[in-house]
């Protein structure tokens, strides 16, 4: 039975109804009707067209639909997904009438419980990318200057906005899984990762073609003007020196940019112009900040809902199964 535990405790007797589907439904996509329904049909088919009393095929008849709204209720997992599948393939091939009426719903199951006691619950992750891009937004709006000494400053759109935190959400974390393996500051790792897209960075190239065309002192330039005593040791094509008087030694490998690959193609979309700078500008006094894509991100991160849970199937709360009568588990 897909969901039908916590339906049943979530559900209102008065006007709902269950209906349990007990393991993986049948595909219909290529049987013919006599094969998904009747006595030599599918026996979990036949019981449901029993049961919302519309009959099928020619004696099909609308007005017969016991139930008003037929709500397809699965786990919210891979197996869960690929039942919802299955009973959609159902109605689509045996009951498309009732499909074009309207009648067949599917109710979302909920992602994450969050850290919100007004409404703790995220249905997905679209909803988990708007509650964090809301609450983002209420304290900061962010741009670009594309050059730093430069007054023009290009505002993100609150489209862009909500596209610049979903592609960017792992982005400080992938960062910091670098530094830990590489024990490195996560600004240099930045530095020479951008360079890389400065460089020219092709993702259909091999790793080595793409070393190569790094221009070292034009990164060690950028390098410098942040961090005074870091150098580049020719004889081991390494990155030396101190930073914040923690020793650094980075060499960019073929193991480095397969690591960071998902990491280069945002730095490729998000990342400021070489001589601009993500603009961060507090909506209530209006001091505004000229950061790094990671600078900008450690202080956007704080946003994030904070998950308590990561739910792998239905919970019991009866909003989410108020839509109908017929819940199909």
């Amino acid at each position: 039975m897909s969901a039908k535990g916590t339906l049943k405790q979530g559900r209102d007797p008065k006007f709902q109804a269950l209906f349990a589907i007990k393991g993986v439904s049948a595909n219909v996509y290529k049987m013919t009707l006599d094969q998904i329904v009747g006595p030599n049909g599918n026996t979990e088919f036949t019981s449901l067209v029993t049961v919302l009393g519309c009959n099928v095929g020619s004696k099909f008849d609308l007005d017969k639909l016991n139930y008003d709204k037929i709500i397809i209720s699965s786990d919210a997992d891979v197996d869960g997904l690929w039942i919802r599948s299955l009973l959609l393939a159902f109605f689509f091939k045996v009951l498309p009438e009732v499909v074009k009426a309207g009648k067949v719903y599917i109710s979302e199951p909920p992602l994450y419980r969050v850290d919100d006691k007004k409404n703790p619950f995220v249905v997905n992750m679209a909803d988990y990318m708007n509650r964090y891009a809301l609450m983002a937004s209420k304290e900061y709006k962010l741009g670009y200057k594309h050059k730093m000494a430069s007054l023009d400053i290009e505002w993100l759109e609150k489209k862009d906005w909500i596209e610049f935190l979903d592609d960017t959400k792992t982005y400080v974390e992938d960062i910091q899984t670098l530094v830990s393996h590489y024990k490195v500051n996560d600004r240099l790792l930045e530095i020479v990762l951008s360079e890389l897209i400065t460089s020219g960075f092709d993702e259909t190239a091999s790793a080595l073609s793409n070393i190569k065309k790094i221009n070292i002192q034009h990164m060690m330039n950028r390098i410098g003007e942040e961090f005074g005593e870091i150098y580049f040791d020719d004889k081991d094509n390494i990155i030396r020196g101190v930073i914040d008087s923690k020793w650094q030694e980075l060499e960019i490998s073929e193991g480095l940019i397969r690591k960071a690959t998902g990491i280069l193609r945002i730095i490729r979309k998000w990342a400021p112009e070489e001589d601009g700078c993500i603009v961060i500008r507090n909506v209530k006094n209006f001091n505004e900040q000229n950061l790094s894509l990671l600078g900008a991100l450690k202080i956007l991160q704080k946003f994030k809902p904070n998950i308590l849970h990561r739910y792998k199937g239905l919970i019991t709360r009866p909003y989410y199964l108020n839509c109908g009568k017929l819940l199909v588990g």
